[in-house]
């Protein structure tokens, strides 16, 4: 694919009470080497605050496409994948990059995604190094994690799929590329089954080492949340649980353990 013919469209989920991440997210936007693509927010109900900002930020180098989600009740817990789905829906362009609302990007974040799919015969995906850990323990094992993937001695391109999603992948309409809706609510795997549903397409992954995007930290971890109450821990086992349990019913297998599914693989203590 030459340069001159790719098209690119930034889907973005953005949840309203998370604005002052979306703002540093979005300032790392403006400030791209790159501003010819398409940007296409998906706001969650009611997302009010997220519309106003966009209101007084009209003067941008790309075009910006806000997309509200239709109102949900309260007590339902957020719904990316749908809300993912609805932006993929509206995307234009032929290659689409997926991110979220508390991502901070380098300058050439765009521009390299670009050179990828220029050099590359589509379909393929592309990922990035992410950091945004806690703690400096934790950061030195993100960091080496990442470090192995970018060796394709140690992590062939083909078993890249299992550590997130396309951050971009190439788009045509006749591939069924869709976060699986099952997922509602519960963060994690949804990103690991859209890369293998690539996969399964025939998609050739690949992984940037050299372009490092930041995720915020905000809320707590999981070990302070373990250390604060069972309650909330066993919560967030609960949830880990489900999506494993549903990533296992539609795929055969659990990606963290690479071994066919087994109920008593997804037990966990009340």
């Amino acid at each position: 694919m030459h340069k001159e013919d790719i098209k690119i469209s930034v889907v973005d989920v953005v949840v309203d009470s998370k604005l002052p991440y979306f703002k540093k997210s979005f300032e790392s936007l403006l400030k791209q080497d790159y501003t010819d693509f398409e940007f296409i927010i998906v706001i969650g109900y009611p997302g009010t605050n997220t519309l106003q900002f966009l209101s007084e930020h009209q003067d941008t180098p790309f075009r910006v496409i806000p997309i509200l989600e239709p109102e949900r009740d309260k007590s339902e817990l957020p719904a990316r994948p749908s809300a993912q789905n609805m932006g993929i829906n509206a995307a234009s362009g032929n290659v689409i990059l997926t991110t979220q609302d508390d991502i901070i990007f380098p300058e050439n974040w765009v521009s390299s995604h670009i050179k990828w799919h220029a050099t590359h015969k589509p379909p393929i995906a592309v990922f990035n190094k992410v950091l945004g850990a806690f703690t400096e323990e934790d950061t030195s094992t993100e960091s080496d994690m990442w470090d192995r993937l970018a060796n394709p001695a140690i992590t062939p391109i083909r078993g890249r799929w299992r550590y997130g999603s396309g951050h971009s992948f190439s788009y045509t309409a006749t591939d069924d590329v869709r976060v699986p809706e099952s997922y509602n609510g519960r963060w994690g795997f949804e990103d690991i089954d859209l890369s293998y549903q690539l996969h399964k397409l025939g998609y050739w992954i690949y992984f940037d080492a050299d372009i490092i995007v930041m995720h915020q930290p905000h809320g707590d971890d999981v070990w302070s949340r373990r250390e604060k109450g069972k309650e909330s821990f066993l919560r967030w086992l609960r949830d880990r649980s489900v999506n494993r349990r549903l990533f296992a019913e539609r795929n055969g297998f659990c990606p963290e353990y690479g071994t066919p599914y087994n109920e008593s693989d997804f037990n966990f203590a009340h």
